[in-house]
């Protein structure tokens, strides 16, 4: 009697399963976290800042044997103690005289974990005790740290602010061949410098200016009183944006000495001349014709004069080169007018 052939065994399972890269994506994730750490400056400390503390440290250094030969006694006591309590344990605990070992190796690394973890315990005391003492401390080093951040985001966005004005000034330039701090010959209505920019810097405006009629005319009331941002500084806090007649207020005034410079000397090497700068009182509406300050009256010193936040000592410039410099209001009197560009 004839039997039916066996089916062919299916091998697919016999055959090695692809292995998942776990060491690949585990080495490419720590590269990556690597690479990410190294380029902040908070992960260079962690990573590379005993570096410098040991270049400082280590040579002032002094070695002090008796304590060494103490602290080596004191380990090797350890790794013997653990050595006896494991070889008890095994030989208590084994069934077999196969299991009944307990290898020096084992003693010396649970001798040497004991020793981490009380290294991790006293580092744990030593960091509640610092954010306890920084608690208790009379001086707001949070707040003060909290607050130093925060002006330096404002002041980055007030660096930007500065370039936009930049860029609106340098469109101006470019389609009339002129400074818009100049007046254009003849005109019957004189405008301001912002009003000269705003329209190459805002192209989706819903209301325009009547040339035409002086600035303060009742026609123009709505659209002078336009707050535009980045006339606005955003170091100042709780500062006006409009004035008691409802005009939209600027945060920004020019060098009353650019009324005299040409577009021939913009485009020449202007690099160390102020051109535009930040105020913090007397803000005048952005719309009003003649309103420039004048750097002989100091830095951060009069009222009509050019100044920054209460918390900086110094007033952030935009140069007719397009750099933004921040100025310490301590600078010569000399050196200012000399930033100023004033003729002889």
């Amino acid at each position: 009697m004839n039997e039916p052939d066996p089916l062919p065994s299916d091998k697919s399972d016999d055959l090695p399963k692809p292995r998942f890269p776990v060491r690949w994506i585990g080495s490419l994730v720590g590269t990556l976290l690597l690479v990410l750490l190294c380029g902040f400056q908070m992960g260079r400390t962690l990573l590379f800042g005993w570096i410098g503390f040991a270049r400082r440290v280590l040579p002032a250094m002094e070695v002090n044997w008796p304590l060494i030969l103490i602290g080596s006694g004191s380990l090797v006591g350890i790794i013997l103690l653990v050595h006896h309590l494991g070889t008890w344990f095994c030989r208590e605990r084994s069934q077999t005289a196969s299991q009944n070992v307990w290898r020096l190796r084992a003693s010396i690394s649970l001798s040497l974990l004991i020793a981490v973890m009380f290294c991790a315990g006293l580092s744990a005391v030593g960091i509640t005790h610092q954010v306890a003492w920084l608690i208790r401390s009379p001086n707001d080093w949070m707040v003060q740290r909290i607050v130093r951040w925060s002006s330096l985001v404002d002041d980055f966005g007030l660096q930007n602010q500065l370039r936009k004005l930049d860029l609106g000034i340098l469109n101006y330039a470019t389609r009339r061949e002129q400074l818009p701090f100049a007046s254009e010959g003849e005109e019957e209505v004189p405008r301001s410098w912002p009003s000269r920019i705003v329209g190459t810097m805002y192209s989706n405006r819903k209301v325009y200016q009547v040339t035409s009629l002086p600035w303060d005319d009742e026609q123009n009331r709505d659209y002078f009183s336009r707050v535009f941002p980045d006339l606005l500084n955003p170091t100042l806090e709780n500062a006006p944006q409009r004035d008691d007649a409802g005009y939209a207020l600027s945060h920004f005034e020019a060098n009353e000495n650019m009324r005299a410079f040409s577009y021939q000397e913009y485009e020449s090497n202007t690099s160390n001349i102020i051109m535009i700068g930040e105020v913090r009182s007397q803000f005048q509406p952005w719309g009003k014709p003649g309103t420039y300050r004048s750097l002989e009256l100091g830095l951060n010193r009069h009222p009509n004069g050019f100044g920054g936040p209460p918390s900086r000592d110094s007033v952030m410039f935009l140069m007719m080169d397009g750099s933004v410099r921040t100025i310490s209001d301590t600078v010569d009197p000399e050196v200012l007018r000399s930033l100023s560009g004033a003729k002889r």
